[in-house]
């Protein structure tokens, strides 16, 4: 049995949602916990202790906002196994940052709950997965696999098919069906149009009910460039709110392309600031082959952070004329960058709100967004994407301000960050305790801790010791003191790799009294490189010329100087405007390729400090009335599938049941219910198709059944069994099922009874056996099936084998002395493309040979 549950503390409205895929006996998969950082959780605490394994389906915050929180709160989820792809755990930190930065939960903020280095853990604990490969599980969820493809939503986003007991559930909650700028659609489909071999005819299919619109995909584009234009032609501003890990690389990538080389500043307004570019630049493989071959063709890096200038909210105003800024978070909630940025820009009506995806309901943007619609149905009798309105209301703006931590407050801050710390340290020592203690088996676990030697505890604390001094070095450039007065000071810290680099070059002095082997003699002490998935990480320093670092570093410190004397707030600023130093160094470039270059040299990724003890502040809203007067509009390039291309993908995957999800995103169409009347007025399979609801479990029973049959004696010795690819054997049979009652008698012995007196309990079973036919049954004959899977490189072998000249050309294509073309077109079908003459027919023999025919 198979079962489903929405988990949401809010019955109307499930922008807070999770899902609890359920299978017999008793395995629970908990996937996709969205959060807005305000919420309460609690509402899982009977559902944590159940679950078994853990799925994650994208990088933003609708899918993964509750993760980390969810993981220090409940320390027993770190545990579990937990699936996503390796983008998702890279661009899934940026995400959550992002919003737990917003509502002050991580960072030098009063309140904080968390530091940066707990989210980088917890997605590091994650085990990252590629897609189309198939993972089986193991302890109690021993016999499911879990499977992600191509979701075609985000970058490394996927939909999950979950093999049990020979089906398949397709967990698809958000996907798109048509190719955009730089990701591939999703792959329910082959190229030739039909559904891949491994989704068709599932069980059940699960997936949202927030859909696209059904404009193609070029007129969005048409659409979207022509308001951008308008805006600037104007000497506006264009202001994008969108998620960093999400749709912000589509619209960056759209953005420069159309842009070029023209004057026009492009401006990224961030907690995170360009991390997601500098990820996404590592993660090529994960896009459309188009997009490389484009960058390629233009010679530039891929994703390059010199293409936006990261500015603070403060200094935005202080940028005049024409520009396009994006900023963090598509809903514009309270305590976000896109909030405070919104309160600067909507003033102007030269300026322009483009939505490119539909808030989510309830919140601040979703507010403006169904002024949108109201306005367009007002003039334009239809929602047509892209109908600027103009945008005139009275705004009730949360202003966040910070106020510096001093005297008591800063003190009682201190000690809290610094428990926390020791809080983490000794947790670590316990871990790494733990580890040495099941590794060495000579250690009797049954001691305790003091029992231990204490020069090995010892060098356990020292080395903890360390990692927190490489820690504390690695989290930022500043350290913070109180002096005499109370007041904070900083201090700078010379850059660690430099130091790093320097210790290396020290000579050494080695004790090798206990040392054995070549190490006696040759002493070495090795440094420990740090790898990822893909090997070395490159450390980019190494290759900027020492000329170039050095005035970059003299550009740098002029910044911070300038900075710390206008705003004192702990934030680096990046006013490239007034560097006027350096302006003869550029030749003849214009401004803003000038900042661009000035940027691809910055080391930094972010003007916003995070370390919890530099410049601490308190985090405070004060509400202000603001007049907006500014154009407004809609285009989705959200990334999402539209209606027709739902019915059409579920009408080639043949699904037994559907459920829908409810919309999160604010629309006035329901969403959910036209997907369930399209279907049913299309339904020619008697698709069961539920539309769920939160706490409610949707149990599906399995339409298959899974019977042991035992071949009688007799019949097995005619079996004839042939060999086939992976170490399988097949063969033919034909026979007749029968069902055999035996009488099995069973013994029980009481310890009160001797012997001889038994109670003897009489107990039937029934087993299924396959029978020879008998020599009277005809059959009837059948064309023989042929049975195989082959694989292009085994073919090659045995091609070669033959004296043939065999070679891979292009993408999984072989080629056979230069006349004959072998393609594997799916699992089940090879096309051989050549002249027919000899050499084709001794090809086809080959190919014939590696199959069994029954």
């Amino acid at each position: 049995m198979f079962s489903y549950t929405l988990l949401s503390p809010d019955n109307e409205n499930t922008v807070i949602r999770a899902s609890l895929l359920y299978f017999d006996p008793g395995i629970n998969i908990f996937a996709d916990p969205s959060w807005d950082g305000v919420a309460d959780l609690s509402y899982l605490d009977k559902i944590i202790p159940q679950i078994n394994v853990i799925l994650l389906s994208h990088p933003t915050a609708d899918f993964i906002g509750g993760f980390v929180y969810l993981l220090q709160k409940y320390p027993v989820l770190k545990t579990l196994p937990i699936y996503s792809t390796y983008p998702i755990t890279n661009l899934g930190k940026v995400s959550t940052t992002e919003l737990y930065r917003a509502k002050g939960l991580v960072g030098p903020l009063e309140g904080s709950i968390m530091e940066k280095s707990d989210i980088d853990e917890c997605f590091d604990s994650i085990i990252p997965l590629k897609y189309s490969q198939s993972t089986p599980l193991t302890g109690i969820a021993q016999g499911l696999s879990v499977t992600p493809y191509n979701a075609g939503h985000s970058l490394g986003g996927t939909f999950w098919s979950i093999n049990y007991n020979n089906e398949k559930i397709v967990y698809a909650p958000a996907w798109n069906h048509s190719k955009d700028s730089f990701l591939n659609s999703a792959t329910f489909l082959q190229s030739n149009g039909h559904p891949i071999p491994q989704l068709v005819k599932p069980a059940s299919v699960i997936t949202g009910s927030d859909l696209g619109s059904s404009l193609s995909y070029n007129k969005k584009l048409e659409k979207f460039f022509t308001l951008v234009d308008a805006t600037i032609a104007q000497n506006g501003t264009v202001f994008l709110p969108t998620s960093m890990s999400g749709r912000f690389l589509e619209l960056l990538h759209l953005m420069d392309q159309h842009l070029g080389n023209q004057p026009i500043p492009v401006l990224l307004v961030a907690f995170t600031g360009s991390k997601s570019l500098s990820l996404a630049g590592n993660m090529l493989e994960w896009m459309s082959p188009k997009i490389i071959k484009d960058w390629e063709e233009r010679n530039e890096t891929p994703f390059d952070p010199s293409r936006v200038q990261l500015v603070d909210v403060d200094d935005l105003v202080q940028l005049p004329g024409a520009k396009v800024v994006f900023t963090a978070d598509a809903d514009l909630t309270i305590g976000s960058t896109a909030h405070s940025t919104l309160a600067s820009i909507c003033v102007d009506e030269k300026n322009t709100i483009i939505f490119t995806e539909r808030p989510t309901n309830s919140s601040f943007g979703a507010s403006i967004y169904e002024i949108w619609e109201k306005l367009t149905l007002e003039r334009n009798g239809k929602l047509e994407d892209g109908f600027p309105v103009p945008f005139e209301k009275l705004l009730t703006f949360s202003r966040v301000t910070l106020e510096k931590l001093t005297g008591l407050e800063l003190a009682q801050y201190t000690e809290i960050v610094n428990e926390r710390k020791q809080e983490k340290r000794k947790k670590r020592q316990v871990e790494k305790m733990n580890t040495t203690i099941l590794a060495d088996k000579s250690i009797d676990i049954n001691k305790s801790i003091s029992e231990f030697d204490p020069a090995a505890v010892k060098a356990l604390e020292e080395d903890e010791d360390e990692d927190e001094e490489e820690d504390k070095e690695d989290i930022g450039v500043e350290e913070t003191a109180n002096d005499e007065r109370g007041n904070t000071t900083t201090t700078a810290v010379a850059s660690t790799k430099k130091q790093e680099k320097d210790i290396y070059k020290i000579p050494l002095d080695f004790d090798v009294r206990n040392a054995k082997g070549r190490n006696r003699l040759f002493p070495y002490h090795s440094r420990i490189q740090e790898t990822d998935d893909y090997g070395i990480k490159i450390d980019h320093s190494d290759f900027v010329k020492e000329d170039k670092s050095e005035e970059f570093s003299r550009m740098l410190d002029n910044k911070l100087k300038r900075n710390n004397r206008g705003k004192g707030n702990g934030h680096m600023g990046d006013d490239d405007d007034d560097d006027d130093d350096d302006d003869n160094d550029d030749g003849g470039e214009n401004g803003p390729a000038r900042k661009r270059r000035r940027n691809a040299k910055s080391v930094k990724e972010t003007i916003y400090n995070f370390d919890p003890l530099v410049n601490p502040e308190r985090l405070q809203l004060t509400s202000n009335m603001i007049t907006a007067r500014c154009g407004l509009s809609f285009i989705d390039l959200s990334g999402t599938v539209d209606l027709r291309s739902v019915l059409l993908i579920l009408n080639s995957l043949k699904p037994r049941n559907l459920l829908i999800l409810p919309g999160r995103k604010s629309h006035r169409e329901k969403t959910a219910e036209s997907i369930v009347t399209s279907i049913k007025s299309k339904n020619s399979r008697n698709t069961q198709v539920y539309v769920t609801i939160p706490d409610e479990a949707i149990e599906m029973e399995s339409a298959q059944a899974t019977l042991e049959v035992k071949l009688a004696d007799t019949l097995e010795s005619e079996l004839q069994w042939q060999n086939i690819a992976g170490g399988y054997s097949v063969a033919y049979v034909n026979g007749v099922l029968e069902t055999i009652t035996d009488k099995k008698i069973e013994s029980q012995t009481t310890e009160n009874e001797d012997e001889g007196d038994k109670n003897k309990d009489e107990s039937h079973y029934q087993e299924l056996v396959l029978s020879p036919l008998d020599q009277l049954s005809t059959l009837k004959s059948t064309a023989p099936l042929a049975i195989g899977d082959i694989r292009l490189s085994d073919l090659k072998t045995r091609l070669l084998g033959l004296q043939l000249k065999a070679e891979f050309k292009g993408k999984g294509t072989l080629v056979i002395n230069d006349e004959i073309m072998i393609k594997k077109l799916n699992d089940g079908e090879i096309m051989i493309d050549g002249t027919c003459n000899e050499l084709f027919y001794v090809i086809r023999s080959a190919v014939q040979g590696m199959l069994a025919y029954v």
